[in-house]
């Protein structure tokens, strides 16, 4: 999987894919469940990357459902029209990016819902991006 440029840079996820009733989505290490586009492709059990830029997170509340997943907040650092916040989601240091002023401070339990639209699915042995 390559690194991509930009700053802050891409979260990168190990997960693996879990298929049932014709929907699919990423079982992270520590049993987080994250959406997976329609057309994201890879089979069930298959280990993968899941990659999503930090200003494609969306804040939601902190119940999981709805594609979400919970997150603690662990740094906020404003950055003049936007907020960086670096949190523990999916059993990694993730960094989510917020257009909104959010009064998150550090040990707040939140929600972080992906945007489909942007995923990017990896197949985690051969670094080739899966679907699309």
């Amino acid at each position: 999987v390559a690194g991509f440029i930009g700053s802050p840079s891409m979260n990168f996820i190990q997960a693996r894919i879990d298929r049932k009733n014709g929907s699919a989505v990423a079982v992270a290490a520590d049993g987080s469940r994250l959406p997976l586009p329609a057309d994201s492709g890879g089979q069930d059990g298959q280990e993968i990357v899941y990659g999503i830029r930090p200003e494609h997170l969306t804040l939601v509340p902190e119940a999981e459902g709805q594609g979400a997943a919970p997150a603690e907040v662990i740094v906020v650092e404003p950055t003049g029209a936007e907020i960086l916040v670096v949190t523990r989601f999916a059993g990694n240091e993730a960094q989510a990016v917020f257009k909104d002023r959010h009064p998150l401070r550090p040990g707040d339990r939140i929600g972080l819902a992906p945007i489909l639209e942007s995923v990017h699915v990896f197949d985690k042995a051969s670094g080739q991006r899966l679907g699309h």
